[in-house]
């Protein structure tokens, strides 16, 4: 089911458009707007947030486009962070106004046996169906897409002809969907490709290059893959935070998806320093974040894979010494990364290290947009035992501490400690459900 999620959405949303607002034009969702596409494995949400950002001061200043969509999954907080209309989170009631639209839709829809219609999307689908519905209706002109899983069978790639195609750093994840090797991956992710549309990566390991430059040419894309790399940033004498090498490639390639909208839409365009260096200052929710309460200093990073996790300690190491400045992923593995990250080159001692669930709460008190739906509590409880059980293994140094619910690590925290620097990583559940809690506080 999961390698036809990108057939069964374009599918539907065809159906959807086809059936009550553009009967005459389904053949190209991208003729609805430009589109803009990111996959990778690490840093794709970081790009997508960086390149909406350009998008939006160059707006400010052009007064166009006028409005510019972003979808990047999963949130943080609230559900509705997913979909942003010119860099704000759509209202409440926008939310709910079109979720049931587009609700009843499908279902009449489905009613209707001479369809023939597929089986209606899971949870991450129709969240994009909602977000593409939203736009269509809402007549952004631009939109910026990240992928959820891969790119070939994802269920956002339904678009024919994007402005641009994009590809992050790409290394092993989910390899029980996309495969267990580096290449399967990449061929995966370059299904975003399209014939004759420009198509962006940054370095990456020769094997994967290989393979996209590969993709790129059977997929008939405008020109060579173009393969940006961290000399843009410091061309245009751009600083990012954390200033690690992976997210200077991260702007790097913001800026060059920018620049091909906004040269789409204005051929003399040319990206001037200023616009560049314009995402210095944006706050990126969960992603090297730091928030300061009364007694502590939390550092927050939605860093879930190998890759990450070892560029988030190195943050973290790097913060600490100068404070100005649940899948099917072998978590045992990810584990012995951060232990080791932690123990090379300016090593770093905790005092304690505390395992939770990404449960926010107990049952029946949870705030919905933060319940993993992928896992129940027993589960999710037993595996965190079996992470302490292996920290205690690799670090007989620490403190290790147990607790069921985010709410009950935070309230100890709270409780037990005062100007301590806490670390908060290895899920994007759990840091949003961190974030919210320290919202409230």
């Amino acid at each position: 089911m999961a390698q036809l999620a990108g057939l069964r959405c374009e599918y539907i949303l065809k159906l959807i458009v086809s059936d009550a607002y553009y009967p005459s034009q389904v053949d190209s969702l991208s003729s609805k707007f430009k589109i803009i596409h990111v996959a990778g494995t690490k840093g794709k949400g970081t790009t997508c947030y960086y390149c909406n950002h350009i998008l939006h001061e160059y707006q400010k200043i052009y007064k166009k486009p006028e409005r510019i969509g972003c979808y990047t999954s999963p949130h943080q907080v609230e559900v509705r962070d997913r979909i942003q209309i010119n860099s704000e989170s759509i209202s409440k009631n926008l939310f709910a106004k079109h979720f049931l639209m587009l609700w009843n839709k499908i279902h009449a829809l489905a009613n209707r046996p001479e369809l023939d219609l597929p089986v209606i999307p899971g949870y991450p689908g129709f969240l994009m169906l909602l977000a593409i519905y939203i736009f269509l209706l809402e007549e952004t002109d631009v939109i910026i897409i990240e992928t959820g899983i891969g790119g070939e069978n994802d269920s956002t790639n339904v678009f024919q002809n994007p402005i641009a195609t994009g590809i992050t750093t790409i290394g092993l994840d989910h390899v029980e969907i996309l495969g267990n090797s580096i290449e399967a991956i990449a061929w995966h992710k370059s299904g975003i490709f399209k014939p004759g549309c420009l198509a962006f990566t940054v370095e990456q390991d020769e094997a994967v290059l290989k393979v996209l430059r590969e993709r790129a040419e059977e997929k008939g894309v405008a020109g060579p893959l173009e393969v940006v790399t961290e000399r843009i940033v410091l061309d245009y004498r751009l600083t990012v935070t954390p200033d690690t090498h992976s997210q200077r490639l991260n702007a790097a390639l913001a800026i060059s998806l920018a620049g091909a909208y906004l040269k789409s839409i204005d051929p003399d365009f040319c990206m001037t320093t200023e616009l560049a260096q314009s995402v210095e200052h944006l706050q990126l929710p969960g992603r090297c974040q730091t928030i300061a309460d009364k007694n502590n200093t939390w550092l927050l990073s939605v860093a879930h894979n190998e890759i990450s996790l070892r560029e988030t300690i190195a943050w973290f190491k790097e913060t600490i010494r100068h404070p100005d400045h649940q899948s099917k992923r072998d978590s045992i593995s990810l584990l012995k990364v951060v232990y080791e990250s932690l123990n090379t080159a300016d090593v770093v001692t905790l005092h304690d290290v505390i395992f939770c669930t990404d449960q926010v709460d107990e049952a029946g008190k949870e705030k919905p947009d933060l319940i993993d739906l992928r896992t129940d509590r027993s589960t999710a409880l037993k595996r965190q035992k079996a992470h302490a059980e292996t920290w205690k293994a690799l670090d007989g140094s620490s403190n290790v501490i147990l607790k069921h619910t985010t709410r009950e690590a935070v309230e100890f925290i709270r409780g037990n400690y005062k100007g301590a620097r806490i670390l908060v990583t290895g899920s994007h559940y759990l840091v949003g459900g961190t974030l919210d809690l320290l919202a409230k506080h």
